[in-house]
C-alpha cells in the first residue's frame, strides 16, 4: 500500500489526510458518546435529534456556498476561518452547562467542520498526473484513520474521562491541521472564468428544503404515528422545495451551483450510488451500536474496538479496491461485490450472540471494510470522471450535500423500522435489551434485501450506461 501513496509526504499531503479525518472525528464521537452526552448536558433523545437535524441544515448550507466563499476569501484563509470555528465550538461544547450551551457549540463546530471534506478532495486537483493517483489515496486514508480511531477514543474517554473528553480530544488536531494550512496555496486549483454569483438566491430555496426535509424526518423517527399527515406534508414540501433549487440553479452558468455544467448520465449514476451508499451506511452506523451496546449489552470498550478495529481494517481494503478499479474498472462488479459484503454482514449480525465476538468482528468487517470501501470508492472513481475541473468543486458540493441528506434519512429509516417492529416509541429502545434482541435479526433481514435490491439496480443501470458509451464510442 505504501508504494501507492506519495513517496515524499509534505505538509499540504498530511493536510489532506487531517482534514477528513477531522470530520469523521468529532463526528462518530459525537454519535458514539450520544447517551453520555445527553445524561451529562441534560438534554433528551428529541433534543438531540433536533441537534443533529439543526446541523444538518447549516452544513448543508455551507457545503452550498464552500466555493463562494473561497472566491471571496480565499482557499487559506477560508480554511483558516473553518478550523477556528471548529476549535472554538469544540470549547464551547466542552465547557457547556446544559443542553442549550451544548447545542450552540455544535453549531459552531459544524459551521466549521462542513468545509473540510470538500476543502481536502479539492486540494487534490493542485496535482497532475500520477502525483494527483497517489495524493487521492489520502482522502479515504483519512477518512478511515477519523472513523477508525473515534470508537477507539470515545470508549477511552467514556470509561475514564468523561463527556467533555469527547470534545477536547480533536482539539490539538484541529491545532495541528490550522498550522498546516501554511502550506497550502491561497488559491484554488483551478479558477473559473465565470465565478459564482446570486448566493442569496440559489439559497432562497435550498434553505427552507432542506430544513423543512431534515425536520419532517425528525418528526418521523421520534413519533411516527403521532406526527401523522402533516410531517409527512412538510417533507413533501421540502422535496419540492429541493427540486424548484435545482430547477433555479441549472440554467445559471454562475450561479451558487450551475447544475447543467457538471451533470451527466455518469454523474448521476454516480450520485445513486452515492445515495444507496450513504442511506446505507448511515443505518448501519445507526444500527450498530445500539444493538451491539444494549442488544447484546458488550461493554463501551468492546463496542468500540469492534466498531472502530473494523473500520481500520478497511485502510488495506481501500488500497486494494484501488488497484482492482485501475487494472478491472467493471463498476458493476464492485458494487454486487460490496452488496453481497453488507447482506453477509447482516445475516451473521442477525444469528450472533454476545459470545460470539469473532462473528461480531467479522459483520463489522464485512460491513466497514468491504461494503464502504467498495461501494463509495467505486462511486468516487465514476462520478466525477466526466466534470471539467472549474465546476469540479460545486460537483462534490454536491455530493456533500448529498451525503448529509442521505444520512439523515438513513438514520431516521433505520430508527423508524425499529419503533414500527417493537411497538415502542423511540426513547423506550436503548433500555429494553430484549425487544433489541426480538426486532434486529428481522431489521437486519430488511437492511439484506434492500443492499441486495439496490446493488442489483445499480449494477443493471451500470451495464446499459457502459453499454451505451460503447456503442457511440
Amino acid at each position: 500500500m505504501f508504494n501507492l501513496l506519495p513517496r515524499h509526504l509534505t505538509r499540504h499531503h498530511v493536510l489532506i489526510v487531517l482534514l477528513p479525518m477531522l470530520d469523521y472525528l468529532q463526528n462518530v464521537m459525537l454519535m458514539f458518546g450520544a447517551g453520555a452526552i445527553l445524561a451529562g448536558s441534560g438534554g433528551t433523545l428529541a433534543d438531540f435529534g433536533q441537534l443533529v437535524a439543526a446541523c444538518a441544515v447549516v452544513s448543508c448550507v455551507m457545503i452550498a456556498a464552500h466555493r463562494w466563499c473561497v472566491q471571496r476569501l480565499g482557499y487559506r484563509r477560508f480554511l483558516q476561518w473553518s478550523l477556528g470555528m471548529l476549535f472554538l465550538g469544540a470549547v464551547c461544547c466542552a465547557l457547556a452547562d446544559g443542553f442549550d450551551g451544548l447545542l450552540a457549540g455544535r453549531l459552531l463546530q459544524v459551521l466549521g467542520a462542513s468545509a473540510l471534506f470538500t476543502a481536502a478532495r479539492v486540494q487534490i486537483q493542485h496535482y497532475q498526473g500520477p502525483a494527483r493517483g497517489q495524493a487521492i489515496l489520502l482522502l479515504p486514508l483519512g477518512i478511515m484513520l477519523g472513523a477508525g480511531s473515534a470508537p477507539l477514543l470515545a470508549a477511552v474517554c467514556l470509561e475514564w474521562l468523561g463527556w467533555r473528553a469527547l470534545f477536547c480530544l480533536p482539539a490539538p488536531l484541529i491545532l495541528l491541521a490550522l498550522w498546516f494550512t501554511r502550506a497550502m496555496p491561497a488559491h484554488e486549483p483551478v479558477a473559473d472564468s465565470q465565478p459564482s454569483s446570486g448566493a442569496a438566491a440559489g439559497l432562497l430555496w435550498l434553505l427552507p428544503g432542506v430544513a423543512l426535509w431534515l425536520f419532517a424526518l425528525e418528526q418521523v423517527r421520534q413519533v411516527p404515528l403521532a406526527a401523522g399527515g402533516l410531517s409527512w406534508g412538510l417533507g413533501m414540501l421540502g422535496c419540492v422545495l429541493l427540486l424548484g433549487h435545482v430547477y433555479q440553479q441549472s440554467p445559471r452558468q454562475r450561479g451558487l451551483l450551475p447544475y447543467a455544467r457538471f451533470v451527466s448520465a455518469h454523474y448521476l449514476w454516480g450520485m445513486a450510488a452515492y445515495s444507496c451508499g450513504y442511506v446505507l451506511a448511515a443505518g448501519m452506523a445507526y444500527l450498530l451500536p445500539l444493538y451491539l451496546l444494549h442488544g447484546l449489552q458488550l461493554s463501551v470498550l468492546t463496542t468500540g474496538v469492534l466498531l472502530g478495529g473494523s473500520t481500520l481494517l478497511a485502510i488495506p481494503c481501500v488500497a486494494l479496491h484501488f488497484v482492482l478499479m485501475r487494472r478491472w474498472p467493471y463498476a458493476a462488479r464492485y458494487v454486487l461485490l460490496a452488496m453481497l459484503a453488507l447482506a453477509s454482514a447482516c445475516s451473521l449480525l442477525a444469528g450472533a450472540g454476545s459470545q460470539n465476538i469473532v462473528v461480531l468482528l467479522l459483520a463489522c468487517t464485512l460491513c466497514h471494510a468491504v461494503f464502504m470501501p467498495f461501494l463509495l470508492g467505486t462511486a468516487a472513481a465514476t462520478t466525477f470522471v466526466r466534470v471539467e475541473e472549474q465546476v469540479f468543486s460545486q460537483a462534490y458540493q454536491a455530493k456533500n450535500m448529498l451525503r448529509e441528506l442521505a444520512g439523515a434519512l438513513g438514520v431516521s429509516w433505520a430508527g423508524l423500522c425499529l419503533q414500527a417492529l417493537a411497538g415502542l416509541p423511540n426513547e423506550h429502545l436503548p433500555i429494553m435489551p430484549q425487544v433489541l434482541q426480538q426486532v434486529m435479526p428481522l431489521v437486519f433481514t430488511g437492511v439484506a434485501v434492500v443492499a441486495l435490491l439496490c446493488g442489483g439496480l445499480l449494477a443493471w443501470q451500470r451495464h446499459r450506461l457502459d453499454t451505451k458509451v460503447r456503442a457511440n464510442a
